[in-house]
């Protein structure tokens, strides 16, 4: 699976600070790499943007995946490590802030959260939720537990 180009204007449940004054623009890709990091930004006014990063992460021993997505909210104030300033242009230069952080199985899974779609579970509609801790520790022990018969076998 890809990324797409553009998520939507304001994904859902997504804490606005304040109501929009008019149409605001999409997110959009500015890095991807090996299809395993997504970076979506999107500039708000002078000096300040918001950014959805979904990464992929690796358990070492058990090689089991899970995908973070992180909202941050960002600006423009101090200058970088180097002393260069921060612009809108490079987003990577802003001061960002980390306003949720959560964890999905799959990308699919996890670009569905962020686009607000739901899934059907017998004759309901739901959500899609994020992992739970519970969740990741029960997948890496069942992981675990399956390469244990294997090796024994």
């Amino acid at each position: 699976m890809t990324w797409p180009k553009e998520l939507p204007a304001a994904p859902a449940r997504w804490e606005h600070p304040r109501t929009p004054l008019k149409e605001e623009p999409p997110f959009r890709l500015h890095s991807s790499h090996k299809d395993l990091y997504a970076f979506y930004f999107r500039k708000l006014g002078f000096g300040f943007g918001q950014a959805i990063e979904i990464n992929t992460y690796t358990h070492g021993p058990s090689h089991l995946q899970v995908v973070g997505v992180k909202w941050l909210s960002g600006n423009v104030s101090g200058p970088t490590a180097d002393g260069s300033p921060r612009t809108t242009k490079n987003p990577y230069s802003l001061n960002w802030k980390v306003m949720r952080e959560e964890f999905y199985a799959t990308k699919e899974a996890a670009l569905g959260a962020i686009e607000g779609k739901r899934y059907v579970k017998g004759t309901k509609t739901l959500p899609i939720e994020p992992l739970t801790v519970k969740e990741v520790r029960k997948a890496l022990e069942a992981r675990q537990a399956r390469r244990r018969t294997k090796a024994k076998s």
